[in-house]
């Protein structure tokens, strides 16, 4: 997008010109804003905006794909490192919420996008996390009052956007949408993994569904209802998952399931888990009439992973998924943390074990060999000043992690100095002057 206000110079012209094979005669042609015009044997499109904004696209010729012409904020024109149009958010579960339920059609590996209306338009090109926000990959296929494209998508959670004649638009069948950093939004979709269900004779007027993944909130995720069934197709990240049915205020577990747990109140949660199992194990503890596995993965509940003696040791398998988990052991009532692990955080005075499954990052400060100190906070830990310790190794210090997709800030604390990362030119102003590292992550 281009303002006729912003006066161009020399240099941008230039850099219009090496970026996108956008000369300063053919910018100049664009500004006359007919709605088509050629150049260099080329035809060029375009469309004028609100105020004194228009667009200017082009059809990316398949043999040349090292030109990209879409240019959707002119903040963006000249800053090749800016991130891509829709940074990715930590996102648990969700489901998909459409007005018109043909919108995104899934299939088992396919889904299949519809746009409707919008029958004025000469090009429609999806765009999205799922690959990269490239903007000429995905042309959609026109017919009728239909631009529609199948593609295979594994299941997830995903950010996507319609490229209308160059124009970046949400879904407007999607309810679901985010901030997209740029002064718009972008539509979401979850490709599910999980259904829940439930059969029954019983002539309910509502069901709803809570759990561990909502925080047991009793009325937001309403279930669909088909025939005597029951149902909501979600997308879960991977972890040990509780829940219940509440039918007409009714709260059941879900008899069709037979992995259930206490759920603290002499009844029971209904349970099901997708990822890795790991073993729990406390040594020494023989004499133990009772030995209770609590953490961040199950909000701390003190009633429900009972261990099993085995042996001289108290054993519980349990599935988690990627992430940074804290936990302790309740010994007859005594808090404490895993006599195994050496691995700790430190918050408000509280010392729990910590698990890190799978990292993805891993911090070096080098330098600093005389410290006595060094720990690594961020957005990821909300800045908590006691954060995570980091690990000497010779002459750097250390720390891994699972770190969510999307943009973290973060600091080193040296011996109680807040620094940026010396070694990272990305970074950015913050309220205090100070500056914080800047870190994508991707995977």
């Amino acid at each position: 997008m281009f303002d006729l206000r912003f006066d161009y110079d020399q240099d941008e012209i230039m850099q219009l010109e090496d970026l996108y094979g956008l000369d300063s005669s053919l910018y100049h042609l664009a500004t006359q804003l007919e709605p088509t015009f050629s150049y260099n044997g080329e035809v060029w499109y375009t469309k004028k905006k609100k105020g004194k904004k228009f667009l200017l696209w082009k059809d990316i010729d398949q043999k040349d794909v090292s030109i990209d012409i879409n240019l959707p904020l002119i903040s963006n024109l000249f800053n090749n490192s800016s991130p891509p149009p829709a940074p990715p958010k930590q996102v648990n579960w969700g489901y998909n919420q459409l007005r018109n339920e043909k919108a995104v059609i899934i299939k088992s590996d396919s889904v299949t996008f519809n746009l409707f209306g919008f029958t004025q338009a000469n090009q429609v090109i999806l765009s999205g996390s799922f690959n990269n926000w490239n903007t000429h990959q995905i042309k959609m296929n026109k017919t009728n009052l239909v631009w529609s494209i199948t593609i295979p998508l594994k299941p997830g959670y995903y950010q996507y956007k319609y490229i209308i004649d160059g124009e970046w638009r949400a879904d407007p069948s999607n309810l679901l949408s985010t901030d997209d950093l740029q002064g718009g939004v972008n539509s979401e979709l979850y490709i599910p993994n999980h259904t829940f269900e439930l059969l029954t004779e019983n002539n309910y007027k509502q069901v709803y569904l809570a759990g561990s993944f909502n925080d047991w909130t009793p009325s937001n995720i309403k279930m669909k209802k088909e025939g005597k069934r029951w149902y909501l197709e979600a997308w879960l990240k991977e972890g040990t998952h509780s829940y219940k049915f509440i039918a007409d205020n009714t709260w059941m577990y879900d008899v069709s399931n037979p992995n259930k747990l206490p759920d603290g109140h002499g009844d029971y949660n209904s349970v099901f888990a997708i990822g890795d199992t790991v073993m729990f194990q406390l040594d020494n503890y023989s004499n133990a009439q009772s030995v209770i596995l609590a953490g961040s993965f199950n909000n701390w509940n003190t009633q429900e992973l009972h261990m099993k003696r085995k042996g001289d040791s108290w054993v519980l398998p349990y599935v988690l998924g990627a992430g940074n988990h804290e936990y302790k052991f309740i010994v007859d009532g005594q808090w404490i943390t895993d006599p195994k692990n050496a691995l700790t955080k430190t918050s408000s005075g509280i010392t729990n074990s910590l698990l890190i499954l799978h990292p993805n990052h891993t911090f070096v400060l080098n330098g600093n060999s005389n410290a006595k100190k060094v720990i690594v906070t961020g957005t990821f830990n909300d800045w908590d000043k006691e954060g995570f310790l980091m690990k000497k190794v010779n002459n750097q210090w250390v720390f891994q992690l699972h770190l969510p997709q999307g943009k973290t800030l973060y600091k080193f604390i040296v011996d109680g100095n807040w620094i940026i990362d010396p070694e990272n030119g990305d970074w950015e102003e913050n309220a205090e002057g100070t500056g914080n590292s800047i870190l994508w992550v991707t995977e």
